[in-house]
């Protein structure tokens, strides 16, 4: 009979460890959560308060160093495109200047308008006898302007350019 009152008191003790075990769980579990908690508000505090003073934005444009830019004039253009629109010619017209960093200002005036003058207006005209009616829209000069830059680039064998300008653009249907 004493092992049969030994056993129960044994399984009457382990309820009572159990259950102190899982209130010491459940409370670090607890402690955890609130932990987790208070340093994700105070990040997200931090990361608004770093915006709200102008912090959080510039992180990006330092990565990035301001280059002094000059513009150089390339030509005015001419061109006219029968492919935006079926059965009609669109005659454009405009001034192009490229944007390039300032220590690179008289070697890319001479490439582009000296040295490989015919290759930088063939690269242009090709982009614009081949842009559809959309692109060669007033609001919509960014396709062409990136793709003026990239096959700019491309015939210079080298990456001069930052960005396109283009001034005095019309555009006529026929």
């Amino acid at each position: 009979m004493a092992e049969k009152l030994e056993i129960e008191e044994q399984t009457e003790e382990s309820p009572k460890k159990s259950g102190k075990l899982k209130l010491i769980l459940g409370t670090l579990a607890l402690l955890l959560i609130v932990g987790q908690s208070a340093a994700i508000f105070l990040l997200a505090s931090g990361d608004t308060k770093a915006k709200a003073d102008g912090g959080g934005d510039h992180e990006e444009e330092k990565s990035e160093p301001e280059v002094e830019q000059v513009e150089v004039f390339i030509d005015k253009f001419r061109c006219t495109n029968s492919v935006a629109k079926p059965g009609a010619d669109i005659t454009v017209s405009f001034s192009l200047f490229a944007t390039v960093a300032k220590g690179q200002g008289q070697a890319f005036e001479m490439a582009a308008n000296k040295d490989h003058k015919g290759r930088v207006r063939e690269a242009i005209e090709k982009v614009v006898r081949g842009s559809n009616l959309d692109d060669l829209g007033d609001s919509n000069l960014g396709t062409v302007k990136r793709k003026i830059k990239e096959e700019v680039n491309k015939a210079l064998r080298k990456s001069y350019i930052i960005e396109v300008v283009m001034s005095e653009y019309h555009r006529t249907n026929h």
